[in-house]
């Protein structure tokens, strides 16, 4: 059953604030390279097939069952791996290395963009229910990530050419893409890009107990933040609006809503200590953000999104602007194939 919360959020953010947001920006872009690792601000990011360029491109699983992939929530410690990258242009094709670093490790492990799989042990892995598959990337980043973690683990890299396909339910039809557009996505949860806003992120923080510590957005990983533009004299942005959005323009790309975005415990990680979460976070966010009619037992922050073309860049400062709002979320049969 809907709950009395959820029925309030939406009549705060419809009826309340039925205009569309406007006067609005890309204010941050974060990139995370090797899935639940620290985050890497940009400047700008180009969109890949699977999402930003080297956006969860490479992934940590259990040495002896692939089928089991790492992250904060059992290993709150990884939030402490920071990723350089150092790139001969704007893609993994073009070539680079990614260094990692963490706390503890007598040395850093450099990860080299490679021109050909050809010889890598393929890996049939598991992102929640999806099947993925990748290449481990070899003996010496194993040995780093277990002697990190204390654990027999393997590091993998995406299969450029398997699909890993969407939700169809979340996902706009084939005609809203360009032409051999395939949306799909690497490693991440569920969806190539996740949107969010400034403004939400300040009432969270409002709301948490005294003592709590106030939570950045590298706690809920996002890949674009959108902000007011500073230059607009009646710019609007109320917090939450993006739960009502549908396709968005950021500079020249398109893209589209697929979903809210569920969240588990990560976002109550310390950023600094990187040893454990603070529950407090979560119990606030199950309190007033329970806004998914068909998930009502979920907290939500930030949105899910799909990019309708491949090889555009977005960068901070870009326009944003609201093309299409007014949906009300439904988890169990999405907005896109049901309208």
């Amino acid at each position: 059953m809907w709950t009395v919360a959820v029925v309030l959020a939406q009549y705060i953010t419809f009826a309340l604030y039925p205009r569309k947001a406007k006067g609005l920006k890309v204010s941050r872009l974060f990139v995370h390279p090797v899935k639940s690792c620290g985050a890497v601000e940009v400047k700008s990011a180009t969109i890949g097939q699977f999402g930003f360029e080297l956006d969860r491109l490479w992934m940590v699983i259990d040495a002896e069952d692939h089928t089991k992939f790492i992250t904060q929530r059992e290993f709150p410690s990884m939030v402490l791996v920071t990723q350089q990258l150092v790139l001969n242009g704007s893609t993994y094709a073009e070539g680079g290395s990614l260094i990692l670093s963490a706390p503890g490790m007598d040395k850093s492990l450099t990860i080299k963009f490679r021109g050909s799989f050809k010889g890598l042990a393929k890996v049939n892995a598991v992102v929640w229910d999806n099947a993925v598959e990748g290449f481990d990337e070899g003996d010496e980043a194993a040995n780093w990530w277990s002697k990190f973690l204390g654990k027999r683990l393997r590091l993998i890299v995406k299969d450029p050419n398997n699909v890993r396909a969407l939700r169809e339910k979340n996902t706009p039809t084939s005609d809203h893409f360009e032409k051999g557009v395939v949306p799909q996505t690497a490693f991440a949860d569920g969806y190539p890009f996740l949107v969010a806003n400034e403004e939400s992120l300040k009432v969270v923080n409002s709301r948490l107990p005294s003592g709590t510590t106030p939570r950045k957005m590298e706690n809920f990983r996002p890949n674009i933040i959108v902000g007011k533009d500073g230059k607009t004299a009646d710019a609007y942005l109320p917090a939450f609006a993006e739960d009502g959005w549908k396709a968005i323009q950021a500079g020249s790309e398109r893209l589209f809503i697929a979903s809210l975005c569920t969240r588990c415990q990560v976002p109550g990680n310390d950023l600094v200590l990187g040893n454990g979460y603070d529950a407090r976070v979560s119990r606030t966010l199950m309190k007033f953000r329970r806004v998914d009619k068909g998930k009502p037992y979920e907290a939500c922050f930030g949105v899910n999104a799909i990019s309708k073309g491949v090889g555009g860049v977005i960068r901070v400062g870009d326009a944003i602007e609201v093309v299409e709002d007014g949906v009300v979320h439904n988890g169990k049969v999405g907005i896109w194939r049901n309208s």
